[in-house]
């Protein structure tokens, strides 16, 4: 570990929330100089020891649930499950550990003239969503459609005035299939300018998207899907690279032919689902 563009930070805290989910307070070494997005769903990529002496460094994107600029602390809440290197790492972490922590980037940009959210998230999303709908306009009523392993895990979104919730258990986050984007079908879209939000599988925010672009004809602005993990991720990595360059092409492309980032990667996740990924 040591680039120049990441900081260091150490473990400060950690807490167990729920059965499935951990939270973990970092500070120290450079937070200090850690600049917040400023949005509600900023994420970094925080990078961390392996197990065993001689390990690799591991590297995964995370939401940044709470900055505390006072004392330069941040918060992150990790999803803990059998395999997952990032959540061993998190079951064994003690105060005093080191991470590496990069700059932040979002997604999450409802318009100004935005007359409702539907917010959508399994768990690996539910802390960006807890974020969100602390955040939010008020005056703006959202719906949430969330997937959950155990009911206890509900307790980590707030209470807000002017949000519904519509809960299944049980469901997705690698223990079942997902049924998240048959309840985004299945919900009654109000009337008037809305903006959407997808944090989850990879393949559920594709279908998602694709229904709210394709059937409901709405523009890229008006919603951001995105896709922070994967079922069976090692099977897809594997085919993957075997057409990667193909694919990544696609995405330049787009780019180099004057394309604005979000139509770049919707043009790239076609790709990937024309590849069978």
């Amino acid at each position: 570990m040591g680039a120049p563009d990441l900081l260091t930070a150490r473990v400060q805290a950690v807490r167990t929330l729920c059965p499935n989910m951990i939270r973990i307070v970092l500070g120290g070494g450079d937070l200090a100089s850690y600049v917040p997005a400023g949005v509600p769903d900023e994420a970094v990529a925080l990078w961390f020891r392996g197990a065993g002496p001689s390990a690799e460094p591991i590297g995964r994107n995370y939401s940044v649930r709470a900055f505390d600029t006072a004392r330069a602390e941040m918060t992150i809440d990790f999803v803990v499950h059998d395999g997952g290197a990032a959540a061993q790492w998190a079951k064994r972490a003690t105060p005093g550990d080191e991470v590496e922590i990069s700059r932040p980037r979002s997604w999450y940009r409802p318009a100004p003239d935005t007359e409702w959210l539907l917010l959508v998230a399994d768990l690996a999303g539910l802390p960006a969503l807890a974020r969100i709908l602390e955040e939010r306009d008020p005056a703006v009523p959202a719906h949430a459609i969330v997937e959950v392993i155990d009911e206890q895990e509900l307790a980590m979104l707030p209470e807000a005035p002017g949000v519904t919730v519509d809960c299944s258990t049980g469901t997705g986050n690698g223990v079942a299939p997902s049924v998240l984007s048959d309840r985004v079908r299945a919900h009654p879209l109000p009337p008037g300018t809305g903006y959407a939000w997808f944090a989850g599988e990879a393949g559920e925010a594709r279908q998602v998207r694709k229904f709210l672009r394709t059937d409901h004809g709405w523009s890229r602005d008006r919603l951001d899907a995105i896709g922070y993990w994967r079922v069976e991720a090692e099977r897809w990595t594997a085919r993957y690279e075997r057409v990667q360059n193909e694919l990544i092409a696609v995405y330049r492309g787009a780019l180099e032919a004057g394309r604005s980032e979000k139509e770049a990667s919707e043009l790239y996740d076609d790709a990937l689902e024309r590849a069978g990924l």
